[in-house]
């Protein structure tokens, strides 16, 4: 494929990646092999965009590794204006670990709504109700149309991290080690499907006993459906793996399902 100019590179990069998340839909192969060529460009000329484009693509195809890398290099060369993009990417893939660290660390702020949410998300996974109290008042702030479910799904969470404050930590880092499996096992085998997704999470309550019930919601119809139960009965498998109390498995739960994404 004819090269082209890290001038031009950059902006038809995020384009196509843009375009992909806006459509909420997988990189197709053509249009993976034009991100490639751009980022080679980009790579070869010494850009400062690299690490930052590189994330978001590398989100896209779920190669959690090299996406941990990119953005560790964003944030350890103080690459201030690819923060953001580089918080979206981990968010694609359900990152929440690392978002918690750089917004942490950095303490980094912004009235956009893509990182308040990711900021309030991944606070709030983490256990750190404090921290994400502060990005709540931010959200509320800039971006109180269409919050209330969102808000709500989060309110029931830290109530109910907080109702469990003694093993609290332990069913956060379970949390996340889940959400390790998902981005690392999951996701890069969806494209059969569509590697598109959302999810929900709600508290049940029954007789004293709580739980937070997860949602996975794939972007297809009911024709991969047997292929999606495959996908969820791995991810189950490799969840019961992670060594942990019992008690705390039982705190959480996942299912997967195919719907219309919003």
């Amino acid at each position: 494929m004819t090269s082209i100019s890290p001038r031009k590179a950059d902006n038809e990069a995020l384009d196509i990646i843009n375009r992909v998340i806006q459509e909420k839909r997988t990189i197709s192969e053509f249009e993976s092999v034009r991100v490639v060529n751009c980022l080679r460009s980009l790579y070869k000329a010494g850009s400062p965009y690299y690490d930052e484009i590189a994330a978001c693509y590398y989100s896209q195809i779920a190669d959690v590794d090299n996406l941990i890398l990119t953005v560790s290099n964003v944030f350890n060369h103080n690459k201030e204006d690819s923060y953001f993009n580089s918080i979206y990417a981990l968010n694609n893939t359900m990152r929440y670990k690392e978002i918690y660290k750089y917004i942490r660390d950095y303490n980094l702020l912004s009235d956009n709504k893509d990182f308040l949410m990711s900021a309030i998300k991944a606070s709030s996974f983490c256990a750190d109700a404090d921290l994400a109290t502060r990005y709540i008042s931010e959200y509320k702030r800039h971006c109180d149309e269409d919050s209330d479910v969102f808000l709500a799904q989060i309110s029931e969470l830290n109530d109910f991290f907080d109702k469990n404050h003694k093993i609290k930590d332990c069913i956060s880092n379970y949390m996340l080690d889940c959400f390790d499996v998902f981005s690392r096992e999951i996701l890069s085998r969806a494209k059969e499907i569509d590697s598109s997704y959302g999810f929900s999470h709600h508290v049940f309550y029954d007789e004293g006993y709580d739980f937070v019930a997860f949602s996975f919601i794939w972007n297809g119809d009911d024709s991969k459906l047997d292929y999606l139960i495959d996908l969820e009965d791995s991810f189950i498998s490799s969840i019961s793996k992670i060594k942990c109390e019992p008690i705390i498995k039982t705190k959480l739960s996942f299912n997967f399902e195919m719907g219309e994404l919003l």
